[in-house]
C-alpha cells in the first residue's frame, strides 16, 4: 500500500484476505477503500456487494445494483442475485430497469425466470397493501408475461385481489387465462372462490362438494367449504370435508377443525366446547 498512491490491488487483496477468514466487516471496509481508487473496478464493486449481503445490509447492496447492471455484463446467476436483492430490499424502482437486462439475456435459466416473476408478484402484493392499485396491476401484468401466461400465476394474482376485496380486478385478471386453461381443475377452483362472493350458500355447498369429490380440492377450497358447512349448522358435512381434505393434505387437519369451531353457530360451538 505504501508504495502506491492508488493501491487498488493491495486494498482489494487485503479485503479478500479478511473475506477468506470470515471477517466480513473488515473486508467491506477495504473493498470500499479500493473502490475509492477505482470506482469502476468490477472485482471491487462485486466484492463490496457480496460483503453487504453477507452482513445483511440489503439496502446497501441494492444501492450498488444500478452500477452492476449498467457497467458489467450479466449472466443468469448474477441477474438472479440482483433481482432477489432489490426485491428483498423493496427497491422496486429497480425492477423495470433490470427487466431490460433480463430481456436482452440470450440464455435464461428456469431459476432466473422463477425469481423474476416472483419479484414482480411481490412488488404487486406490496403495492396493493399500500393501495397503489395502478402500480400493482402493472407489476402483475409484467409478471404474467414473464411467466409465459401460465395459469398458476393467474391463480396467485386472482387470490391476491380477492384478499384485498377487489372482485372486479380479480375477474379481469382471470379473463387473461389462455383458452386451453379455461375449464381446467385449477380454473374451476378459482371460479368457485370468486362465486363465493355472489352465489347463495346452498349452490356454493353443492358446487364445492362436487369439486372436492372429483379430486379437485385445494387447501383454500377445503377451508372455505368447512367454514360454509359449519356456518350453516351442518357439522357432520364439515367433518366429512375435513376427512376428505386430510387424504391429500394431512397437515391441514388441525387448522380445518379450528375453522370448524370458529364458524359453528354460537349454540353449537358452546355445546361442542362443553
Amino acid at each position: 500500500r505504501a508504495m502506491n498512491a492508488s493501491p487498488l490491488r493491495a486494498l482489494r487483496g487485503l479485503a479478500q484476505l479478511h473475506q477468506n477468514h470470515g471477517r466480513f466487516e473488515e473486508a467491506l471496509k477495504f473493498f470500499k477503500q479500493a473502490r475509492e481508487c477505482s470506482p469502476a473496478d468490477y472485482k471491487t464493486i462485486n466484492g463490496e456487494f457480496e460483503m453487504l449481503l453477507k452482513l445483511g445490509d440489503l439496502k446497501g447492496a441494492a444501492q450498488l445494483v444500478p452500477t452492476l447492471r449498467v457497467s458489467f455484463p450479466q449472466d443468469s446467476m448474477r441477474l438472479q442475485n440482483l433481482f432477489d436483492t432489490v426485491t428483498r430490499a423493496e427497491r422496486f424502482d429497480e425492477l423495470v430497469p433490470l427487466l431490460k437486462t433480463y430481456r436482452d439475456l440470450h440464455e435464461k435459466t428456469d431459476q432466473l425466470i422463477a425469481v423474476v416473476q416472483r419479484s414482480f408478484f411481490t412488488a404487486g402484493q406490496l403495492a396493493l397493501s399500500t393501495s397503489e392499485l395502478v402500480a400493482a396491476k402493472e407489476y402483475f401484468e409484467i409478471g404474467f408475461q414473464v411467466a409465459a401466461k401460465r395459469f398458476d400465476f393467474v391463480e396467485f394474482v386472482v387470490r391476491e385481489f380477492l384478499k384485498n376485496d377487489l372482485r372486479a380486478e380479480a375477474e379481469a385478471f382471470l379473463a387473461k387465462a389462455l383458452p386451453e386453461d379455461v375449464g381446467s381443475a385449477a380454473y374451476r377452483r378459482v371460479c368457485f372462490e370468486l362465486d363465493c362472493l355472489i352465489l347463495p350458500v346452498d349452490q356454493l355447498l353443492d358446487r364445492g362438494r362436487r369439486l372436492i369429490f372429483e379430486g379437485h380440492g385445494s387447501p383454500e377450497i377445503f377451508e372455505k367449504l368447512v367454514a360454509l358447512f359449519a356456518a350453516a349448522g351442518k357439522q357432520t358435512m364439515a367433518e366429512a370435508v375435513i376427512s376428505k381434505a386430510t387424504e391429500s393434505f394431512p397437515a391441514l387437519r388441525t387448522s380445518l377443525y379450528q375453522v370448524l369451531v370458529e364458524n359453528l353457530p354460537k349454540e353449537e360451538s358452546f355445546r361442542r366446547a362443553a
